[in-house]
């Protein structure tokens, strides 16, 4: 097995997916790379939760997800959203 960028993979448009809500981000991207390491299906997506403040970001909130389609990933981001908006950070801010 290699290692290395998907042969699709365009690190100039990269696919990419990012919601503000409240002092949070919830980040999805197109990582080219399987970060699988070899176990199980590949993974080429990423959904993580960071905390920001005054627009900048400064911290993760400990929240990641992997994914091996885009479909995938837009499903995740969607749950990233509503695990946001249930208020499980609100002692955060």
């Amino acid at each position: 097995m290699a290692y290395g960028f998907r042969d699709d993979f365009d690190w100039e448009n990269r696919w990419e997916l990012k919601t503000r809500i409240k002092n949070y981000l919830i980040s999805t991207v197109d990582l080219g790379i399987d970060h699988s390491f070899g176990i199980g299906e590949p993974l080429y997506y990423e959904t993580m939760i960071f905390k920001e403040v005054d627009g900048q970001i400064v911290g993760s909130m400990g929240y990641q997800e992997r994914y091996s389609t885009e479909e995938e990933s837009r499903i995740g981001h969607k749950k990233a959203i509503e695990y946001v908006e249930s208020g499980v950070f609100d002692n955060e801010e």
